[in-house]
């Protein structure tokens, strides 16, 4: 049976995330809290998550969140005992119609490139992959800091209020939108110089770096640097993560690679348009 996933509690639907992810190319447990944020910080709807019972009891499910006319699947996970039995297919077959009612247009989601079985799927039920997004992680190098330059931590409503969208498209669990829901899971430090803000940084608590800019005047002077070690020293963890960064921001990627983060692994963005469903 298919339906959705809005009378489960998060306890129990954590408990079937970490089963389904258990065998994952990489590490992915979630608690209850845990599990709670990530559908805070991805708009995730459980009207619009689906799931295959089997008894009673949930064997597979996709995770769904949604922003205007585009979907967003944040996760994807089978029971090792119900693979093979074509559960995802079975219940794109169930949404795509609900989708299409609803008016949502679009339809995204990320896959490890590795994971080519699943990318097949996917691409069978009808995605397309649009770009390459990489993860890194590490510990920042000791750097030269700029010492002419101001850092301030600001509400996180101060995104909009000082810097428009940068010059790529972050990722659905990066974006000023994602972050402004889940103000109380992050922190934001603006660099100043000479009272001018020239750039910012955003982190989770859990030191994932959501966002990062410098205006392009103000690049090359140490300040992007002066802020990544600001952020890492004011976090006190042992490393950062950055996910999903677009390879085609050829600013950003060898700037972290510079300062102590290397890639990890890189994931497929696809895209599917539901109206030609």
């Amino acid at each position: 049976m298919i339906k959705t996933l809005q009378t489960l509690s998060p306890e129990y639907l954590s408990t079937v995330f970490n089963e389904a992810f258990s065998d994952y190319l990489l590490p992915m447990q979630l608690n209850a809290e845990s599990l709670q944020q990530k559908m805070q910080l991805e708009n995730i709807d459980l009207a619009l998550s689906y799931g295959y019972f089997d008894n009673n009891e949930l064997k597979g499910f996709i995770l769904h969140g949604s922003e205007n006319d585009t979907v967003y699947n944040a996760g994807t996970g089978v029971v090792p005992d119900y693979r093979g039995k074509g559960i995802t297919q079975q219940l794109y077959a169930h949404l795509v119609p609900e989708l299409q009612r609803r008016g949502l247009h679009k339809h995204t989601l990320e896959v490890l490139e590795p994971n080519n079985k699943a990318r097949y799927v996917y691409e069978q039920i009808g995605f397309k992959p649009i770009r390459k997004l990489h993860c890194f992680s590490g510990t920042p190098k000791d750097i030269t800091f700029n010492h002419e330059i101001r850092i301030q931590q600001v509400a996180i409503p101060a995104l909009e209020q000082y810097f428009s969208e940068p010059e790529w498209i972050f990722s659905w669990q990066n974006r000023r939108k994602a972050i402004e829901r889940t103000p109380t899971l992050h922190h934001m430090w603006l660099a100043h110089s000479k009272d001018m803000p020239v750039g910012y940084i955003v982190c989770s608590k859990a030191g994932h770096i959501r966002q990062m800019y410098i205006l392009p005047d103000y690049r090359r002077m140490h300040i992007g640097s002066s802020l990544l070690h600001h952020a890492f020293s004011e976090l006190q963890l042992p490393l950062l993560k950055a996910i999903n960064v677009d390879e085609r921001c050829v600013t950003i990627m060898p700037f972290l690679e510079a300062s102590g983060l290397h890639c990890f692994t890189s994931q497929i963005e696809m895209e599917m348009n539901v109206e030609e469903m």
